[in-house]
């Protein structure tokens, strides 16, 4: 994780996805809830690209549900990119959300 944020590149999209990653860093692979990985405790606190800090999934779902528009918006755009096979392209018809 620390050679992610040391290289710009990586920063770039790494900047955006690791908070909502340690943020959910309790669960386990199958969604099982932990308080340590290994030996070691989690620590689920972070800090959204805002600024906004969180220390729980309890406050990272808050934080998510203040802008509902933009996380079910990218939610949905993902989700067609992954269908489709493609990213999304101007003349596509709008997720409608």
């Amino acid at each position: 994780m620390e050679n992610h944020r040391a290289n710009a590149l990586c920063t770039s999209c790494h900047s955006k996805l690791d908070p909502l990653g340690f943020g959910l860093e309790n669960y386990d692979a199958i969604g099982r809830w932990r308080t340590m990985d290994g030996k070691y405790p989690i620590d689920a606190a972070s800090m959204m690209p805002g600024g906004e800090r969180f220390s729980t999934p309890t406050e990272l779902k808050a934080l998510l549900r203040l802008k509902k528009d933009v996380f079910v918006r990218g939610l949905v755009e993902k989700h067609l990119t992954y269908a489709l096979g493609r990213g999304l392209e101007p003349q596509d018809p709008s997720p409608g959300v």
